[in-house]
C-alpha cells in the first residue's frame, strides 16, 4: 500500500514548525529515502524522518 507523502502525519507535523527552506530541504530527503524503502508504513515513515533530520542538522550545525 503506497500512502501520499500529504498523509503522513510525522512528515506534516515537522515541516509545519520549520522555515519554507528547511522545510524544503526535509521534505526532499524525507521523500528521497520513503520512494527507496519498502516495508511497514511507521517504519518507512520513522526511517525517513530520521534521515530527514540527519540532513538538516548536516546544513544547520
Amino acid at each position: 500500500m503506497s500512502e501520499e507523502m500529504e498523509d503522513l502525519p510525522l512528515h506534516n507535523q515537522v515541516k509545519a514548525h520549520l522555515s519554507k527552506r528547511a522545510a524544503a530541504i526535509y521534505s526532499s530527503a524525507y521523500q528521497l529515502i520513503w520512494h527507496h524503502l519498502t516495508g511497514e508504513t511507521e517504519e518507512k515513515e520513522s526511517l525517513a524522518h530520521q534521515v530527514a533530520w540527519d540532513r538538516l542538522k548536516e546544513e544547520y550545525l
